[in-house]
């Protein structure tokens, strides 16, 4: 059986939205409220920190430069960075197939499979 990227991306989108929180206000909440929420804090905390994030929620976004960011970081930072902010490589994800991310992902959740 074939799997394509396509199939292998999305398969992550659906991996990373079970690490991810959402709540009935945070859907409109910036990227740092959401990552915020994600980390336990209360929506009406992260709320009042959107609030004053500079542009709030119409920041603009920067998928590749966040994509190259993410994959430059190294191999203890990688995981790390799965662990407390699966929103971005989500957010990644959604935003545009990226085939070494996906590579990247896929090692490294397989690495914590076969850890625990």
């Amino acid at each position: 059986m074939i799997i394509t990227i396509q199939e292998r991306n999305e398969a992550l989108i659906q991996r990373l939205k079970q690490d991810v929180r959402d709540t009935p206000i945070s859907g409109g909440f910036s990227i740092l409220a959401k990552l915020l929420v994600d980390q336990g804090l209360a929506d009406t905390r992260a709320s009042s920190i959107d609030d004053a994030f500079i542009g709030g929620t119409e920041c603009i976004l920067d998928y590749r430069k966040l994509t190259s960011a993410i994959l430059n970081c190294d191999g203890s930072n990688f995981p790390w960075l799965l662990k407390i902010a699966p929103r971005l490589m989500l957010i990644c994800l959604e935003a545009q197939v990226n085939p070494a991310l996906i590579e990247r992902l896929e090692s490294v959740l397989v690495d914590q499979k076969e850890a625990s």
